[in-house]
């Protein structure tokens, strides 16, 4: 049996990186977890105003936003869970923004 052996190099990008799949999948799993407070929904939609967003997005679409949205009884602060808010921002932006 013949065999052949080759030493290859390959140049990764400088804006790539190689990622193990498992660490990867922390990764995504980190992020889906992670909770946001009205600062970073405010980022997140490039908005000054908190009563612009709860005005356009939490309070019109309460009823869809509280599986993933706590919204504030006196004295607590508004949590976002970051995954599926911005998701559900991506799938919805007319009919929020439009």
């Amino acid at each position: 049996m013949q065999q052949l052996e080759a030493v290859v190099n390959i140049q990764i990008p400088d804006h790539l990186v190689l990622v193990e799949k498992a660490k990867l999948r922390e990764l995504k799993e980190a992020e889906e977890s992670s909770i946001g407070d009205m600062k970073w929904l405010l980022k997140e939609t490039a908005t000054k105003s908190p009563q612009t967003i709860k005005e356009k997005l939490l309070y019109p679409f309460r009823d869809e936003l509280e599986q993933f949205v706590t919204y504030p009884d006196s004295g607590e602060h508004w949590k976002f869970n970051k995954f599926p808010m911005r998701r559900w921002m991506q799938q919805n932006y007319k009919k929020v923004w439009g």
